[in-house]
C-alpha cells in the first residue's frame, strides 16, 4: 500500500464517520420533535377532558341548587318523648314498662348542658309476686369449691404446705412455697441480666 492509498482510505473513513454522526443527530432531533408533538397532543387532550369535567360538575351544582331540598323540622326533647310514648302505646306497651331510659337535659348558669339517663325498674305483676315457682334466682356463694385432695388450712385460713413444702395455687398446681413475698435470687437486674458475671 502506498501513501496515496492510505491517505484516501483515511479521508474515506473520516468522512464516513462524519456522515454517520450527522445522520444519527438528525434522527435524534426528528425523534425528539416527534415525542414533543405527541406530549403536547396528550396535554391538550387532558386539558380538554379537565374542562369537560369542570363543565359537568358546574352543571350538576346548578341543577342541585335549583331543586329545593326539604329538611324536616327538628323536634324538641318533649315532643320526642311524647312521640315515643305514643309509639309505645300503639305497640301495646305502657310507657313505664319500657326499658328505654328517661333522658333529662339541664343547663347551668355557665351554659353547660348536662344529660342524665334514668332507668326505671318495671314493677312486678300480682302473678309474679304470689307465684312461688317463678322465684328470682339468687347468686351462689363466691367461695371456691375447688379443693384438690391434700390441701389443708390452719385456723386463720392460711394454707398449710404439704410434706414436700409445696402449696396449691389454682391455675398453676402445686408449687414450692417460698414464704411471703420472697424471691429466689437477687442476682438479677430488672433487665434480666446477671450482675457481676
Amino acid at each position: 500500500m502506498t501513501a496515496k492509498v492510505k491517505k484516501n482510505l483515511l479521508i474515506f473513513g473520516a468522512s464516513s464517520v462524519g456522515v454517520l454522526m450527522v445522520a444519527t443527530l438528525t434522527v435524534g432531533v426528528i425523534y425528539k420533535m416527534n415525542k414533543t408533538a405527541e406530549y403536547e397532543a396528550l396535554l391538550t387532550q387532558q386539558q380538554i377532558q379537565m374542562q369537560q369535567e369542570a363543565q359537568a360538575s358546574e352543571a350538576a351544582e346548578a341543577a342541585a341548587s335549583s331543586s329545593k331540598l326539604e329538611i324536616p323540622p327538628i323536634k324538641s326533647l318533649e315532643e320526642q318523648k311524647q312521640d315515643s310514648k305514643i309509639a309505645a302505646k300503639n305497640a301495646g306497651l305502657s310507657a313505664s314498662s319500657s326499658s328505654a331510659p328517661e333522658i333529662s337535659v339541664s343547663t347551668d348558669e355557665g351554659g353547660n348542658e348536662t344529660i342524665k339517663e334514668e332507668y326505671s325498674k318495671p314493677e312486678p305483676t300480682e302473678e309474679e309476686l304470689h307465684n312461688p315457682s317463678s322465684a328470682p334466682e339468687t347468686p351462689s356463694s363466691s367461695k371456691p369449691t375447688d379443693n384438690p385432695g391434700g390441701v389443708k388450712y390452719d385456723d386463720n385460713g392460711n394454707q398449710i404446705p404439704n410434706e414436700k413444702g409445696q402449696v396449691y395455687v389454682p391455675g398453676f398446681g402445686w408449687i414450692d412455697n417460698s414464704g411471703s413475698n420472697k424471691t429466689k435470687s437477687a442476682d438479677f437486674e430488672l433487665s434480666g441480666n446477671l450482675v457481676g458475671y
